[in-house]
């Protein structure tokens, strides 16, 4: 197995850049026509259970003081990104209007910034999978997981078929006092999923006409969401998991290297891209130039996201070396 994780690390890489891609191209929702629709709205929303499947896979094996530990580390790097970003917050105004109840919302499941939600996320996703690996079968957990996604497609790309109804608008309207969207309740699902994915016993074959098959009905359905103008959001679909689980296959098999400082870089690219994106837009406001073109605002976003990343990672080397 550790001859194959290469070829995740690999896919981390496109995994950060479809991240950009979601918050540089066509960002608001309905905006994005073409290309551009189906690259953000459909094919990058594979990213964010990639990376909980990852998660999961080795996570959810370690032994409860290892898991523990990692819980801990977790929120160390959660609490580090939300005083960064906190000044950004402030800035962009996101406790206009606050509530006394705001900032508890925030830090416990929306984040002070816009991508800080897969923190809490992921937190929470793993006490409540290990909980239930703990006191169910695994059938009896996975079908718990798959009502809590159920929950929040309901919420998300399904929004629109019951927000008429009284009973269902209500309901979701006490989750939306609490949170502000219904994307965390994917991550108990993948983190589960990406612990049972490489135990699976599928050919090579059959993840790729599974992949392939899974793909196209959910882009089908993206693109049918999209012109009902069904979507409160647009990060779960109904094909979304079965996409995810034989993508996660295929990139099990091929025989690659790891790449340990590939996989960190990756992870500091997620925290820091949205700081690139006004790190770009303000360089391009004091040179008198107009906001770039959004494919070329993510190609620039990309390189100085993953620079900065490397750059970050060659000065801890530097420091360690001269504490060390």
């Amino acid at each position: 197995m550790k001859q194959a994780l290469g070829g995740l690390d690999l896919f981390r890489t496109a995994a950060a850049l479809m991240v950009i891609a979601i918050h540089t191209v066509s960002s608001e929702i309905g905006s994005g026509g073409g290309y551009s629709f189906l690259l953000t709205r459909i094919l990058a929303r594979l990213a964010v259970p990639f990376f909980l499947m990852v998660t999961g896979h080795f996570v959810l094996s370690f032994p409860p003081d290892k898991v523990k530990k990692y819980l801990k580390s977790s929120l160390k790097a959660y609490l580090a990104a939300t005083i960064l970003y906190l000044p950004l917050s402030l800035y962009s105004g996101y406790f206009e209007g606050a509530s006394p109840y705001t900032p508890l919302k925030l830090l416990l499941f929306d984040g002070v910034y816009y991508h800080l939600w897969y923190f809490p996320a992921v937190i929470i996703g793993m006490l409540i999978v290990r909980f239930l690996k703990k006191h169910f079968p695994l059938r009896s957990a996975l079908a718990i997981c798959v009502f809590l996604y159920f929950i929040g497609l309901l919420g998300d790309s399904y929004y629109g078929f019951i927000a008429e109804d009284p009973v269902m608008s209500k309901f979701f309207d006490i989750i939306f006092t609490v949170s502000g969207y219904t994307r965390s309740f994917m991550a108990p699902l993948f983190l589960l999923l990406g612990n049972s994915v490489p135990k699976a016993n599928i050919s090579e074959r059959l993840s790729l006409y599974g992949f392939g098959a899974s793909f196209l009905l959910m882009t089908g359905e993206g693109m049918a969401l999209h012109a009902l103008q069904a979507q409160r959001h647009d990060s779960m679909y109904i094909f979304l998991p079965f996409c995810a689980f034989f993508l996660y296959r295929l990139l099990l098999i091929p025989k690659i290297k790891p790449f340990p400082s590939l996989r960190k870089i990756c992870g500091v690219v997620y925290v820091i891209h949205p700081a690139a994106i006004v790190f770009v837009r303000v360089i391009a406001k004091l040179l008198g130039k107009a906001p770039p073109d959004e494919f070329l605002n993510f190609a620039v976003v990309s390189v100085v996201s993953f620079a900065a990343a490397v750059l970050l990672r060659i000065v801890k080397k530097f420091f360690r070396k001269k504490v060390g």
